[in-house]
């Protein structure tokens, strides 16, 4: 979901087999690079409160928690020079 200055980012990497394995890496490291080169400013993402292992591979490409709801929390990332 993009819009003009923000964008919602879905990642799903259900099978175990394949965790550990830099695939959800290679999700996010190409999702935020297109989105850098659409002027995207701000990236939102929800995910589940449980999920420590996304929410710490979130955090190391600059995501914070911003709030949450229900069993998810909300995290946003700033681009270079964005602002919310």
């Amino acid at each position: 979901n993009v819009g003009k200055l923000s964008a919602e980012l879905f990642c799903y990497l259900g099978e175990k087999d394949y965790w550990g394995h830099g695939y959800g890496r290679t999700m996010v490291g190409f999702a935020l690079r297109h989105a850098d080169a659409l002027g995207v400013k701000a990236i939102f993402l929800r995910v589940m409160k449980e999920n420590c292992r996304a929410i710490a591979a979130y955090k190391r490409y600059g995501f914070v928690e911003i709030g949450d709801s229900d069993a998810r929390s909300w995290m946003s990332r700033l681009s270079h020079g964005g602002y919310l």
